[in-house]
């Protein structure tokens, strides 16, 4: 993958995430030989429709997938926490 491909990849998921309206919190590509992540997060609220997004996503990246992380806030410890979920 290149440059262009990710950034493709990451115009994609914004784009997908925008239609349905889920905001992104942020948004990254993650390139290795042969394989494309891009790993989204997104509100606790969210987190479902992220989740079912991504699944819709995957078949569209050809040579990766989404990745997507629950941001929330400790309240105990003002420190974010994520949940990771990896859809193929």
């Amino acid at each position: 993958m290149n440059d262009g491909q990710n950034s493709d990849a990451l115009a994609l998921v914004r784009d997908a995430f925008d239609k349905r309206g889920v905001p992104l919190v942020s948004a990254t590509v993650r390139q290795f030989p042969g394989e494309i992540i891009v790993v989204v997060e997104v509100s606790e609220k969210d987190f479902v429709e992220a989740v079912n997004i991504s699944n819709d996503l995957d078949s569209r990246l050809l040579g990766g997938f989404v990745t997507v992380k629950k941001v929330q806030t400790s309240s105990a410890h003002g420190q974010k926490s994520h949940a990771r979920v990896r859809t193929h």
